[in-house]
């Protein structure tokens, strides 16, 4: 898995495609129930936004929150057959999480973070997971 820290969004090469994702989690449940929240973009290289995913999977860990803000991305590219793909997490204990898997996880997140890993990995695409700060995804 290729990784680098980015310091500032800049589009994809040509051909590819970047997806900034983030994952909200708060202590204080809204008055439904939510305490979770994750959003999307998926830009081409000219910085044309392609696709905006948002949603809410309830009852998730802070941590699973964040990798499966992650993973619904990803698996929409791959579905999609884009083969050049460019993700981009501002989450950091996220990104290591991923970087770091073969060190193990909690058993809280190692399905999606299992699933994650076999989408990255696939040989029939190229895929870079990256961590930006906050203000810049």
């Amino acid at each position: 898995m290729a990784t680098s820290a980015a310091l500032h969004w800049a589009p994809p090469p040509p051909g590819a495609i970047k997806i900034n994702v983030h994952g909200h989690y708060s202590h204080f449940p809204l008055s439904n129930g939510n305490s979770t929240a994750m959003g999307a973009i998926q830009r081409d290289s000219e910085g044309e936004m392609k696709l905006l995913t948002v949603g809410v999977i309830p009852e998730l860990t802070q941590l699973g929150n964040q990798l499966w803000a992650m993973y619904a991305p990803l698996r929409r590219a791959a579905v999609q057959g884009i083969s050049d793909i460019r993700l981009e997490t501002d989450n950091y204990q996220a990104y290591m999480t991923i970087k770091h898997l073969r060190d193990g996880v909690a058993a809280s997140v190692f399905d999606v973070t299992d699933q994650l890993d076999t989408l990255i990995r696939d040989e029939s695409r190229k895929c870079v997971v990256s961590y930006v700060v906050p203000s810049r995804n």
